[in-house]
């Protein structure tokens, strides 16, 4: 099967790489962002890193590469993204702390036209690199159905 304009499919984004709660005396959020720049927690788990589960709509792009779309994708049609921010809880909308761009073509370089609706994929982001503004090279690993706790051992390469 090919993929179809707007099929949707699971990402759950983990992440070592997890800022403090108080920051400069203040309390702070950290989560994945959507279009209206809002952050979305993600599970904490006992190794200190967090989960994030969303949905993304994948389609055929020219080429045959996967190309995202979303509520939580942002970029051009040819750089796509995810953002993890790191903001004061009473702050402004925009006055980050941090945000890390995770590049969704290592993903869209994994879909090879055989996706199927509902189809989960995971990646991991660890703390090398997290200095850094483009979390480059990280895995995504296609779930079978019923396992998304899976949460392999991946990196990433620092620019």
């Amino acid at each position: 099967m090919m993929v179809s304009a707007g099929t949707p499919i699971r990402l759950a984004l983990v992440t070592k790489a997890v800022p403090p709660a108080v920051h400069d005396g203040m309390a702070t959020e950290f989560g994945v962002q959507d279009k209206q720049r809002r952050l979305h927690p993600g599970s904490p788990h006992a190794d200190g890193s967090q989960r994030f589960e969303f949905e993304v709509i994948a389609e055929q792009a020219t080429g045959g590469l996967a190309r995202f779309s979303g509520q939580f994708v942002h970029g051009t049609p040819a750089e796509r993204f995810l953002y993890l921010g790191w903001r004061p809880v009473d702050g402004t909308i925009d006055g980050w702390i941090r945000r890390w761009k995770i590049p969704l073509s290592d993903l869209a370089g994994q879909i090879d036209g055989a996706i199927r609706p509902g189809d989960r994929f995971v990646g991991e982001v660890d703390r090398s690199g997290a200095e850094q503004v483009w979390l480059r090279k990280i895995e995504w690993k296609r779930i079978e159905p019923g396992r998304m706790s899976e949460q392999p051992a991946m990196g990433l390469e620092e620019h």
